[in-house]
């Protein structure tokens, strides 16, 4: 942070124009949770606290901008596959079963 060099750390994907100053407040929070005096430290509801009215200035742009972004995301994990599946089992009567195929 001192050589102004936390863009360079981070992933490109991460690294967006709009979001460099939710980068910079979070890497100002880290660095006040790294003081090597416990005291200067914040504590975990000051972090908390923090953390929260970071998420709150996004906006709901911003979470809607990464439901999108997740929902793609997991269409493309899951994709168009050939799921094939087959079951035996006992239906009421022990000395009955049964097969069925997806």
């Amino acid at each position: 942070m001192k050589e102004d060099r936390l863009f360079d750390l981070l992933d490109a994907r991460v690294v967006k124009e709009d979001r460099k100053e939710e980068i910079n407040e979070i890497a100002f929070l880290v660095r006040r949770c790294m003081n090597l005096s416990g005291k200067k430290r914040p504590t975990m509801m000051e972090i908390a606290m923090e953390l929260e009215r970071i998420r709150k200035c996004q906006g709901d742009f911003k979470a809607q901008e990464n439901f999108e972004e997740f929902k793609y995301n997991t269409i493309e994990l899951i994709g168009p596959w050939d799921v094939t599946s087959a079951s035996t089992g006992s239906f009421l009567n022990t000395n009955a079963s049964y097969s069925s195929y997806v």
